[in-house]
């Protein structure tokens, strides 16, 4: 326990436990280098049986051990933190020229400004028991091995997504004039095939203004979901969209705008194939195996809806 004592070299009050006979390393020093002229105080408390290893003159534990003198001070460091860091770092915040408003933190006024109003997604009654409640913007990797229905799980959500604003699926894996790419969305997509627009590969930058910039304004934003098919084909990082925004100064692509990513699994089949930071990045991962989508990680799940190990039936 700390006590508030004075040192019997300099004379400074201090705050330490019953071991601690000096205020700094340098009074210690000099004590030990000096002992004739180091006096007791009488103010210093009386000696009682330590629990532990004792701090001998030198600052070493009686043991010798290096881990239990750190430990000691970090005790002391902390106590004296609590007795008077406190009211120091009270002091600091009152010196504040500028008060915390609400109004006043970047965080709210960038999502005032891009966001605004509510942002859930409307979805079908076939994905909120799966997905939960999505909003807008969120990132998803969808990841299997081949053939076990990522492509028709994503046109599938893709026919739900577009059902309130465009989408821009990038095909570069697959040809999307093929007839194998044709049937999976025969099959996948029922409604709102308007509102799709497949590529072959990743726009330009000019291409990303054309398709997505109304009338030049940063803000605004036709196109709501971009799927990306797949990650390893188009050499990109979970941190596309904000860069691309950055580039483009076009803070709605990443604000305003659904990501989905489609990666391969590594060879054992255990994994997505792509570095951990993906894992951490996105705010939904959803692994692909024999026909179900099976949740891994999802931020919007409910107490009844969306949670880890849900599934849902591909075909």
């Amino acid at each position: 326990m700390a006590h508030e004592k004075q040192c019997p070299v300099c004379g400074k009050m201090y705050w330490g436990n019953i071991n601690k006979l000096y205020c700094t390393d340098g009074c210690r020093k000099y004590a030990s280098r000096h002992p004739e002229k180091v006096a007791p105080v009488a103010n210093q408390l009386p000696k009682q049986e330590p629990m532990g290893p004792q701090l001998s003159v030198k600052g070493r534990t009686s043991s010798g051990s290096l881990l239990n003198y750190a430990g000691k001070k970090a005790i002391d460091y902390i106590a004296e933190r609590l007795t008077k860091g406190v009211v120091d770092g009270e002091k600091n915040n009152d010196d504040q020229t500028e008060p915390l408003k609400p109004e006043s933190l970047t965080v709210l006024k960038v999502m005032k400004m891009t966001r605004g109003g509510n942002s859930l997604i409307p979805m079908s009654n076939e994905f909120i028991p799966f997905l939960g409640k999505l909003s807008t913007p969120f990132k998803m990797l969808v990841w299997g091995m081949p053939g076990q229905g990522k492509s028709t799980f994503c046109l599938k959500l893709a026919n739900m997504l577009s059902a309130t604003s465009k989408l821009l699926y990038i095909s570069a894996e697959e040809n999307p004039d093929g007839d194998t790419f044709n049937d999976k969305v025969d099959r996948a997509v029922k409604n709102n095939l308007h509102n799709i627009i497949v590529a072959r590969r990743l726009p330009n930058n000019k291409e990303w203004q054309d398709l997505f910039l109304i009338n030049q304004q940063p803000n605004a934003c036709e196109y709501r979901n971009v799927m990306y098919d797949s990650i390893s084909v188009l050499d990109i990082t979970p941190n596309y969209p904000n860069t691309l925004a950055k580039k483009l100064t076009y803070s709605a692509f990443s604000a305003q705008v659904n990501h989905i990513f489609i990666s391969h699994a590594q060879k054992d089949g255990k994994s997505y194939l792509g570095p951990s930071i993906w894992g951490h990045d996105v705010d939904i991962i959803i692994r692909i195996q024999s026909g179900q989508a099976i949740i891994e990680k999802n931020r919007f799940a409910t107490d009844v809806s969306g949670q880890i190990g849900a599934t849902y039936q591909i075909f």
